[in-house]
C-alpha cells in the first residue's frame, strides 16, 4: 500500500490492520473469548449480553490465521465452565432466597421458566439448557439451589460447554473463510456484515425493550394509579377507580397502543416534513446512499437481492392468500376480514402517497410508471404490516418460547427486507423509515380495534406454519426464477459526468460541491482543493513534495494517544465521510511546532477527457491544520485549528503548482476566502 488506497482497497486495508492487530496480540482474542463465554453463562447478565455473537466474530479470525482454533476453543470452554461454576455456587450458598433479590427479582418470568425446565429434566437440563436462549443463564443457578451433586453437575457442564463452544466457533471459522476467499471485496463485505448484524441486533433489542420494559412499566404505572385512586374520594380518584375496575382489563393495553400510535405517527409525519422541506434530511439520505453503495460486493448483492425478493409483491400476495385460506378453513371470518384490511389498505395508502409526492428514487431508471416514485417504501410498509399482524395473531396462543422465536423471526425478516432496499439503492433511508413508521402505526391501530371486537380463537401454530410454508415455497420459487435477472436489475449504477479539459479549466469546477456533507446531512468544512488525476499519480506527487502516508491503525498507534508528546506522525488520522464516501487518499505534513497538516481527498462524479483522449477522475478535498491537545491530562487528541486558507496555501507552496479560483456561490467566512486550489496530475 505504498501509494494510496482506492475504493474497496481502502476498506480492505482496514481489514488487514484489524487482522494484523490480533495476529500480533492473540492473547487479547483468547481473553475476549473467555470473557464472552463466562458472561454468557452468568444469571441475568447472560440473558442480555450477546456473548454468542462475539464468539462467532472471534471465530472468524481463525480462518485468517490471526489466532488458532484449539487455544480459542479451550479458552471459550473454560470461560463457559467458570461462568456456570459461579452461578452453581451462588445457588448452593444462598439457596432459593437469591431469586427474590435484585437483579433476579427483575426477571421473574425467566426464573420461572428455568425452574420449570430444571424440574422437568433434572440433571440433563445442565447439558441441554445451555442451548436455550435467555433461560440458559439460570439453569446452573437452580442446579445449585436444588443441590445437584457436583459429581453430576461438572461432567454435564464440561460436555455442554465443549458442544456449545464448537457450535459457535465453527460457524465463525466458516464466515472467516468466506471473507478470506472474497479477496478484494472482503473489506466491504466485512463492514457490511458488521452493519447488518448491528441493525438486526438493534431491531431485536427495541422489540425486547417494548415487551420487557415498556409494557411492564405501564403495568407498574397503572398499579400506582390504582393505589392513588383508593386513597380518597375526589372526582379524579373516582374516575381513575372506574377505569381500573376488573372489567376494564384492556386499559393497560389501550394505554400502550395509544402511546405507540402517537410515537409512530409523530415519526412518520416528522420524516414527511423533512422530505418535503428538503434539508438536511435529503442530504442525509444521499450520504447514507453513498455509504452503502461503497459497501456493495458480489456476495452482498446476491444475499440482498434474495432478501428483497422475499418482500416482492408476488411473495406478499402468495402469503396473504395462504393465510386467508387458513383463516377461512378455521371459520375465523372476522379475523380474515381484518387480515385482508391490514395488507390491502396499507398497500393502497403507500401507492397513493407515492403518486402524491412524486419523489424520484436514488436510481431514477430503476422502475417505471408509478413504481418510479420512492416515498414511502412499499416493501417496508407492506411487509411490516403483514408480518406484524401475523405475529400478533399467531403468538396470542403460543407458549413463551414459541412466541419469542416467532417474534424474533418476523422482526429479523422485516429488518432484512428494509435493509435490502437501502443496500440495493432502491429507496432512500427516509423512504424506508417512513414506511416502517406508518406500517407500525397502522398495525397498532388495527390490532387495538381487533382486540376490542372480541377476537376469535384460532389455531396459532397452524397459522404460523401456513405463513412460513408459503414464504419458503413461494419465496424459493420466486428467487429461483428471477434471481439472475434481478442481480442485473439491481446492479450498481455508476453515475458520472464527463467534460472536456478545456471546459474544466474555463469554470467546470463550479459543478463541484462547496462543502463536505456528513452522514447526518450537515455541511462541514469547505472543499479547498480540486485535483484532476488518478489517486496513485496524485499520491506520488505528494510523496515527492514531502507529504507522508499516515501511520496505520494498530495497538502501538492507539497507545500513542496516551503519550504526553507523541509527535505529529505517531497518531493515526481519522477518515471522514463525504456524502457517505470514504476518502481515497489521506496524507499528512509534519510541522516543526509539533502540529501537522492533514489532506483528505474524496472521489466525485466528474470525469475529465484530456487532449490525449484519456479519462482522468476528479477528486475534491480539504486541508486542515491539527494541533495536539491533552484531554484531562490522559489522552492526546488532534484538534483542527487555524484557517483553511493558510493550510491550502501551504499545500500549494509544497507542490509549487496549482491556481486559485473563486467557487461561484461560495460564501466567504472566517477561515476561508471562498477560493479553491485547482491541481492537475494526469497519469495512467
Amino acid at each position: 500500500m505504498a501509494g494510496c488506497t482506492v475504493g474497496g482497497s481502502h476498506m480492505l486495508d482496514y481489514l488487514h490492520k484489524f487482522l494484523d492487530f490480533f495476529a500480533a496480540n492473540p492473547a487479547l482474542a483468547y481473553g475476549l473469548g473467555f470473557l464472552a463465554a463466562m458472561v454468557e453463562a452468568l444469571p441475568v447478565v447472560g440473558a442480555v449480553v450477546p456473548g454468542s455473537t462475539l464468539i462467532i466474530a472471534i471465530g472468524a479470525l481463525v480462518a485468517t490465521d490471526a489466532i488458532q482454533f484449539w487455544p480459542l476453543s479451550g479458552w471459550v470452554i473454560l470461560g463457559a465452565v467458570v461462568g456456570d461454576t459461579i452461578a452453581y455456587n451462588v445457588g448452593r450458598i444462598y439457596g432459593r432466597s437469591i431469586v427474590t433479590r435484585w437483579p433476579f427479582s427483575r426477571h421473574p418470568r425467566l426464573v420461572e421458566e428455568a425452574e420449570r425446565f430444571f424440574a422437568r429434566h433434572g440433571g440433563k437440563s445442565v447439558l441441554f439448557g445451555r442451548f436455550l436462549p435467555a433461560t440458559r443463564a439460570f439453569v446452573p443457578l437452580f442446579a445449585g439451589i436444588l443441590l445437584l451433586p457436583p459429581a453430576r453437575f461438572y461432567p454435564a457442564v464440561i460436555l455442554s460447554a465443549a458442544m456449545w463452544a464448537f457450535a459457535h466457533i465453527l460457524p465463525g471459522v466458516a464466515v472467516g473463510a468466506s471473507l478470506t476467499l472474497a479477496g478484494a471485496v472482503a473489506g466491504r463485505l466485512l463492514i457490511f456484515i458488521a452493519l447488518l448484524v448491528a441493525v438486526l441486533l438493534l431491531a431485536l433489542w427495541l422489540m425486547r425493550l417494548i415487551l420487557r420494559i415498556f409494557i411492564p412499566w405501564i403495568g407498574r404505572l397503572a398499579g400506582r394509579a390504582d393505589a392513588w385512586a383508593v386513597t380518597g374520594d375526589r372526582w379524579p380518584q373516582r374516575l381513575m377507580r372506574s377505569l381500573l375496575e376488573p372489567g376494564e382489563r384492556e386499559l393497560r393495553g389501550l394505554i400502550v397502543a395509544v402511546a405507540l400510535l402517537v410515537a409512530t405517527l409523530w415519526l412518520f409525519f416528522a420524516i414527511l416534513e423533512g422530505v418535503v422541506g428538503g434539508e438536511p434530511l435529503v442530504r442525509a439520505d444521499s450520504a447514507i446512499f453513498g455509504l452503502l453503495q461503497n459497501l456493495r460486493s458480489p456476495w452482498g448483492d446476491g444475499l440482498m437481492v434474495a432478501v428483497t425478493e422475499l418482500g416482492d409483491p408476488v411473495v406478499v400476495i402468495g402469503i396473504t392468500l395462504a393465510v386467508l385460506l387458513w383463516l377461512l378453513s378455521q371459520r375465523a371470518w372476522r379475523t380474515a376480514l381484518y387480515w385482508m384490511a391490514a395488507v390491502t389498505l396499507s398497500s393502497f395508502f403507500n401507492t397513493g402517497l407515492k403518486m402524491m409526492l412524486y419523489r424520484p428514487r436514488p436510481a431514477p431508471d430503476l422502475y417505471s410508471g408509478w413504481g418510479a416514485f420512492s416515498f414511502p417504501s412499499g416493501h417496508a410498509t407492506v411487509n411490516i404490516v403483514m408480518w406484524g399482524f401475523l405475529a400478533f395473531l399467531a403468538t396470542r396462543e403460543m407458549k413463551p418460547l414459541g412466541r419469542r422465536i416467532f417474534i424474533a423471526f418476523t422482526v429479523g425478516l422485516v429488518s432484512l427486507i428494509a435493509i435490502s432496499r437501502l443496500y440495493l439503492g432502491a429507496h432512500w433511508f427516509s423512504d424506508v423509515s417512513a414506511g416502517l413508521a406508518f406500517g407500525a402505526a397502522w398495525l397498532t391501530l388495527l390490532g387495538t380495534v381487533y382486540l376490542h371486537h372480541r377476537p376469535e380463537r384460532i389455531h396459532s401454530r397452524g397459522l404460523a406454519v401456513a405463513a412460513v410454508a408459503a414464504l419458503v415455497g413461494i419465496g424459493a420459487f420466486h428467487i429461483h426464477s428471477n434471481h439472475d435477472r434481478d442481480l442485473a436489475f439491481y446492479g450498481v449504477r455508476q453515475q458520472t459526468e464527463a467534460i472536456s479539459l478545456e471546459a474544466w479549466r474555463q469554470g467546470g469546477w463550479n459543478a463541484l460541491p462547496e462543502r463536505r456533507i456528513d452522514l447526518k446531512g450537515h455541511y462541514e468544512e469547505p472543499f479547498t482543493v480540486a485535483w484532476v488525476g488518478p489517486p496513485r499519480a496524485v499520491a506520488r506527487k505528494l510523496d515527492e513534495a514531502g507529504w507522508r502516508e499516515p501511520v496505520r491503525w494498530s495497538l502501538s498507534s492507539l497507545l500513542a494517544w496516551l503519550l504526553p508528546n507523541p509527535g505529529p506522525e505517531a497518531l493515526p488520522v481519522l477518515p471522514r465521510l463525504d456524502d457517505g464516501r470514504p476518502p481515497v487518499l489521506i496524507r499528512l505534513l509534519p510541522r516543526p511546532d509539533g502540529s501537522r497538516l492533514v489532506l483528505r481527498l474524496w472521489p466525485t462524479q466528474l470525469v475529465i477527457h484530456d487532449e490525449a483522449g484519456a479519462s482522468q477522475p476528479v477528486m475534491v478535498g480539504t486541508v486542515a491544520a491539527q494541533q495536539p491537545r491533552r484531554l484531562l491530562k490522559l489522552i492526546t487528541l488532534n484538534r483542527m485549528q487555524g484557517s483553511f486558507d493558510a493550510a491550502r496555501d501551504v499545500l500549494a507552496q509544497t507542490l509549487q503548482s496549482g491556481r486559485l479560483v473563486a467557487h461561484v456561490g461560495a460564501a466567504a467566512n472566517e477561515g476561508w476566502d471562498g477560493r479553491m486550489l485547482l491541481l492537475e496530475t494526469p497519469g495512467p
